[in-house]
């Protein structure tokens, strides 16, 4: 996680760095161009991640399709939505987010016990937070030089959410133990151990919460950014992109 976070960080700047030489209005084409295979990835990438998380923990009876469907659907309508609109649910998602976290951790304080954290580096795990947390944040810098140069407030926000990575880690490692590493998705098994009271017993239902929402705001704003990319290309394009993509997205997540 360090390593990923330090090298993510780095290339961030250097991404930023190069925006900055960059003339929008002349290479905005050029640009899409560019940066389009990039996000179609990472939005792939993001509906397959829920999909497995929820086919595998949530609703283990339920067709992977259907999951796959409904939330490529979901994703890329709230996708064609007004900048302003992916702002605010933005800030509504992490404000629930962060509350739903500040929870988690405080009932499981009674669970936590001291773990040596384990220093091997794992280069799969590296490549694999690479992919899923670090560099599609270099897609967001993408949309904020172009519209408000904001980089401030980018930096704040990368940061921030990376101070929450690290404490779900912790709470995982310190509740769980070594058993974190063998452990497909630690946070709900967390969130399943966690007792609240005489009357509600799990937790591991806004953990569900907590990704379903995260994911979803992930997914749109992606694909909020493929539909800027896929304009400046060509209209007929957007359109194309906007039947196929989601089919494609559905059929990549249940395969």
């Amino acid at each position: 996680l360090i390593i990923a976070f330090i090298i993510g960080f780095f290339l961030g700047l250097a991404f930023n760095l190069i925006l900055k030489k960059l003339d929008f209005k002349k290479r905005s084409k050029a640009l899409s161009v560019l940066v389009l295979p990039f996000l179609l990835f990472f939005f792939l990438n993001c509906c397959r991640d829920y999909v497995i998380f929820t086919d595998s923990t949530k609703m283990p009876n339920t067709s992977a399709a259907i999951i796959a469907v409904f939330f490529t659907v979901l994703s890329t309508y709230g996708g064609i939505c007004h900048r302003e609109s992916l702002l605010r649910l933005s800030i509504i998602i992490f404000i629930a987010s962060a509350f739903i976290l500040t929870l988690l951790i405080l009932f499981s304080l009674p669970l936590i016990k001291p773990s040596p954290l384990d220093l091997t580096v794992n280069y799969k795990s590296i490549i694999s937070l690479l992919i899923s947390a670090f560099i599609p944040s270099l897609a967001v810098t993408y949309f904020i030089k172009g519209e408000h140069k904001r980089h401030s407030a980018l930096l704040s926000g990368v940061i921030l959410g990376s101070l929450l990575l690290v404490f779900v880690f912790l709470l995982c490692r310190f509740v769980l133990g070594g058993v974190t590493d063998v452990i497909g998705f630690p946070l709900a098994t967390v969130g399943g151990t966690v007792s609240i009271g005489k009357g509600f017993l799990r937790f591991e239902g806004f953990v569900y919460l907590f990704t379903m929402l995260t994911s979803f705001i992930k997914a749109a704003v992606i694909f909020f950014l493929i539909k800027k990319a896929s304009l400046n290309i060509h209209k007929n394009f957007y359109k194309a992109m906007l039947f196929i993509l989601p089919l494609l997205a559905a059929f990549v997540s249940i395969i």
